[in-house]
Formats: structure tokens, sequence, C-alpha cells
């Protein structure tokens, strides 16, 4: 559903299809993200485990940063001249 509301999903074929799908199915993605989200953010907090919460998710996010950083990352020569640009 998020892929579909970025997208001109069904716009080829019929626009009343890709408004009904784009501007109205699929907008209810960003609430149910929230929603799943809020519950497991709740119960990291009931159960008094918010420090290991926050660090897990640090090192999600470390990960993927890692990961993505040789996309955003590649000079054409590994130089320490080629990094201060």
């Amino acid at each position: 559903m998020v892929v579909g509301i970025h997208t001109v999903f069904l716009k080829d074929i019929s626009l009343e299809a890709s408004y009904l799908t784009q501007d109205g199915l699929f907008r209810i993605a960003v609430p149910i993200f929230l929603i799943i989200n809020g519950f497991y953010f709740y119960s990291a907090i009931s159960n008094n485990n918010s420090a290991l919460w926050i660090k897990r998710l640090f090192h999600i996010y470390l990960f993927w940063m890692i990961l993505y950083a040789y996309f955003w990352f590649r000079p054409s020569e590994l130089t320490f001249i080629e990094l201060k640009k």
C-alpha cells in the first residue's frame, strides 16, 4: 500500500481505479503503520524495556545505513582527497 501511494498505480488502465486505490484504499497504510508501531512501542515501554528497544532500534538503523552507504557514497577512487570533497 505504501508503494501504491507513491506510484501511479492503475493510472494507465483507469483514472477512476487509480483514484479509488491510490487516494482511497491505500491511504490507510500510514495509520496502520502507526498503530502497529505503537503496539510494539507500548509493549517495550510497559515492560520497562525502553532502553533495550532503543538499542535494538539503533542497531537496525546502523545496519541499514551501512548497507546503503555503498550506494550513496561511491567515490571513483577511495582516497582521502576524494573523501574530503
